[in-house]
């Protein structure tokens, strides 16, 4: 009976240990992209007829892949397949699995997105991080007399009511803010705009300088049930200081900018390094 305690106790031992292992291993493989996700990445974008995107980054020399989906990340390692690619979690809990340049996922044995194609990425977009969010924004402005002064944006989300400003609230769900009056002379002013159906409290705050006006803006959003900021700081060209044919130019492109929908396609990309608890 004793010799069979002791047997018993000797497999318990042995499976904790094995399971230590694979849990370090899996915890390595996590540490790894962590530690190693540089600012700007490959990666490909699936979109879905759901209106779901998938983004999977592939790692051929580990035969692993980082997953994004619907603002969580997963890392998956290569397992046999029949045909097409086929990566999976150590559970099979999560399956990512392209065929004939279509894809499929599974999560927890349900199908949540398929028929997924390869979209054509720009080449002027990339993929970048600030703060643990990942997201996708332009390497170049498509203006002459604008250009980037602060970029890529800073992304931050904003849990702590104590960091918003005192002019935004969020009142049934809805973003409210107090905009400035279209009179006022201040540099620093508040405003609100509706881009594709989201609502953006933007604070912008002007400084000229050297024949330029360099404007630092910051729009306000809500993304999961959260407040977002993103900033980022615009050079925009003293149009005074050109030729006629060219402040002409100047001034009718400083009417037309905006760069709402530029933003609206940055915060649509958003996904996260892990799963934040804090995000709703």
């Amino acid at each position: 009976m004793k010799k069979k305690t002791v047997i018993i106790l000797l497999i318990l031992f042995l499976i904790i240990i094995v399971a230590g292992i694979d849990l370090d291993s899996k915890k390595e493989l996590e540490q790894k992209y962590q530690e190693s996700y540089p600012e700007t990445t490959d990666y490909f974008i699936f979109s879905c007829p759901c209106g779901d995107e998938i983004k999977i980054r592939y790692d051929n020399e580990n035969n692993d892949a980082m997953l994004l989906f619907n603002g969580q990340s997963y890392v998956l390692q290569r397992v046999i397949s029949g045909s097409g690619s086929r990566y999976a979690n150590d559970d099979e809990s999560v399956v990512f699995w392209e065929h004939q340049g279509e894809v499929i996922l599974e999560i927890d044995g349900e199908i949540v997105a398929q028929n997924c194609v390869l979209d054509e990425v720009s080449d002027d977009w990339k993929e970048l991080k600030s703060n643990d969010i990942i997201f996708q924004a332009p390497e170049y402005l498509e203006a002459e007399y604008v250009s980037f002064q602060q970029w890529p944006p800073e992304i931050k989300i904003l849990t702590n009511k104590n960091d918003w400003p005192q002019e935004i609230e969020i009142k049934n769900e809805e973003l409210t803010c107090q905009t400035s009056p279209e009179e006022s002379s201040f540099s620093r002013r508040f405003y609100k705009q509706n881009i594709n159906g989201r609502n953006y409290c933007i604070r912008a705050e002007s400084e000229g300088a050297a024949g330029s006006v360099y404007t630092d803006y910051t729009y306000f959003a809500i993304y999961k049930g959260n407040l977002i900021s993103i900033n980022f700081v615009l050079r925009f060209s003293n149009c005074s200081h050109y030729p006629e044919s060219k402040r002409i130019e100047c001034v009718t492109e400083r009417e037309t900018f905006d760069m709402g929908n530029t933003i609206n396609e940055i915060v649509e990309s958003i996904s996260f390094t892990s799963g934040d608890s804090s995000l709703k």
